[in-house]
């Protein structure tokens, strides 16, 4: 199955989904039935025997109570909870406000539609999943990347603001996991992730995204350890197409390379490619006795990051790529998981220590014509190591999940307090920024059984607290100005944010057990009195 999602075209599922939801109000709605049923009966010949006790939160239960579905290792699956719920699911989500990053527009509106499964079909463990989605990110300034978090520091900007970013994902995921022996249990997991954003406004890029990820890992049991490893490769792909339509019109395009050092070209047309490449691995150990468990796991990633520019005077081409510039980057990440499971509640205790290393590399190159050819080509007279940047995250967390009669949560309390620091620096000139922030979440959902139906809400509670910060840059220039003094503000502001989720579910006679609705809200108040709320609301079918 891999191989067959592989060769994809990726404008195939774009086209597809473009006309399924375009026309599915025309449909005929005797087919959309007949189809839903022939999922939901698919569904039931995969297990017929299961005994049905899903509801809404159910895959809430299985994040909660599977501490191995956190680890990575896909033949981790095996351990997970009983549980094999699938779900259909439309959503909507509104994101508005003056509080957010310099990086994102005022707000971000977005339809979904999503399905996900876990299932076993004898021994065999299996989950997928599928999502689709459509947004509109509005008055967005200086950005010209899909995902700056990923890219950064070498990011594509533009001075024209006020741009609406129109996004359109696909996205599918998969897991395999079944028992090799009574001691060894293997496993494989796949993600792919394609899309496309466009703005329409001159000068207006079209980013075509391709992620994709896949994972091995082997699991040994005995009667009260597990060992665990895994393997993981991961490629990442964003290929940035500038256009301007007006004729005759030059715009400058800002070349980023981080805390205000940039350089410029004024042209009709850019290109920028880039290119991601993830090798890694992680290690898992478990010790359980009774109802005392305990789960360690490490990760390790490596990766490495390519920027191309196409450009020449002022008709950009790929026949004169340019190196622009390299990040490598390292991941590590060390998890511990004690769970105390009483039958009708599991207590759960979470520390974690996360750190993130990037270096980036300038390239020195010259276009120059090579041998008698009249053709120009880079060539490359140096590297500079330019960049460093580290990231720190220490983590605690407390959780108690309580189960009814039937072994299903019906409520759910999470406390923790998570550190964070960030350094990076610029060398030559020696531009410097760090801060450090303590964040403090907690939340607490509760599920209301009524004579017919099902209600649950959830208190929601975040608040995080600057400890310190200090941003040096020797250079006033026009980025400094407008994008990282201001998101150094952003970074480094304390605020409060409380939220509130609802949701009502009811029993179905027919095809699928239980339909649900849920809304969501939450708010940011900064305390420079800026804004934001998040607004979500999802409907669908538990089966």
């Amino acid at each position: 199955m891999e191989g067959r999602f592989i060769r994809i075209p990726i404008i195939r599922p774009k086209i597809f989904l473009r006309m399924l939801i375009r026309d599915l109000s025309s449909m005929n709605k005797r087919l959309v039935v007949i189809l839903l049923f022939l999922i939901c009966r698919f569904a039931d010949a995969t297990e017929p025997d299961a005994e049905r006790r899903y509801n809404m939160h159910s895959f809430r239960q299985l994040e909660a109570g599977s501490p191995w579905l956190q680890s990575n290792n896909a033949a981790g699956l095996l351990q997970m909870e009983a549980l094999f719920p699938s779900e259909l699911k439309l959503g909507f989500n509104l994101n508005d406000g003056d509080f957010h990053s310099v990086f994102k527009g005022k707000s971000d509106q977005s339809f979904d539609f999503s399905s996900q499964s876990y299932r076993k079909i004898n021994k065999i463990y299996l989950f997928g999943s599928f999502g689709y989605s459509k947004s509109y990110e509005r008055e967005l300034n200086f950005s010209n990347t899909n995902d700056p978090a990923m890219n950064y520091p070498y990011l594509l900007i533009d001075t024209i603001g006020n741009d609406i970013y129109d996004r359109e994902f696909f996205k599918l995921a998969a897991i395999i996991s079944s028992p090799l022996s009574s001691r060894l249990d293997w496993g494989l997991s796949f993600d792919y992730k394609v899309g496309v954003a466009s703005q329409n406004r001159d000068p207006r890029p079209e980013n075509k995204v391709l992620q994709t990820s896949i994972s091995s890992g082997l699991l040994f049991k005995t009667n009260h350890f597990k060992l665990g490893a895994n393997l993981a490769y991961g490629y990442y792909n964003e290929d940035i197409d500038i256009s301007v339509v007006e004729e005759n019109r030059l715009y400058a395009m800002f070349q980023s390379y981080g805390l205000g050092v940039f350089n410029s070209h004024v042209s009709t047309s850019f290109y920028r490619l880039y290119r991601q490449q993830q090798f890694g691995g992680g290690l898992q150990a478990e010790y359980k006795s009774a109802s005392f468990s305990n789960l360690l796991h490490s990760n390790y990633c490596y990766s490495f990051q390519t920027i191309d520019d196409g450009r020449r005077g002022n008709a950009a081409t790929w026949a004169a790529t340019k190196n622009d510039s390299r990040l490598d980057g390292i991941d590590w990440d060390l998890t511990d998981v004690i769970s105390i499971d009483r039958g009708g509640k599991v207590h759960k205790v979470k520390a974690s220590l996360q750190i993130v290393a990037r270096r980036g590399t300038e390239f020195i190159q010259r276009l120059e014509k090579v041998n008698a050819t009249d053709l120009e080509h880079w060539i490359t007279y140096g590297e500079e190591q330019k960049y460093y940047s580290l990231r720190t995250n220490a983590e605690l967390n407390y959780q108690l999940m309580v189960k009814d009669e039937n072994k299903l949560m019906k409520s759910l309390l999470n406390a923790g307090l998570k550190y964070s620091a960030f350094a990076e620096k610029y060398y030559l000139p020696d531009n410097v920024q760090d801060y450090s922030n303590l964040k403090f979440a907690a939340s607490y959902l509760k599920l209301f059984p009524l004579p017919a139906a099902s209600f649950s809400a959830e208190m929601k509670l975040n608040y995080q607290l600057n400890l310190d910060g200090d941003q040096k840059i020797s250079d006033e220039n026009f980025l400094v100005k407008k994008i990282f003094r201001p998101e150094f503000i952003y970074l480094t502001e304390d605020y409060l944010s409380p939220g509130i989720s609802l949701a009502y579910q009811v029993p179905m006679k027919k095809g699928f057990d239980k339909y649900f609705i849920k809304a969501d809200f939450d708010w940011y108040r900064a305390e420079s009195g800026l804004s934001r709320t998040i607004f979500g609301f999802s409907t669908g079918l538990i089966f």
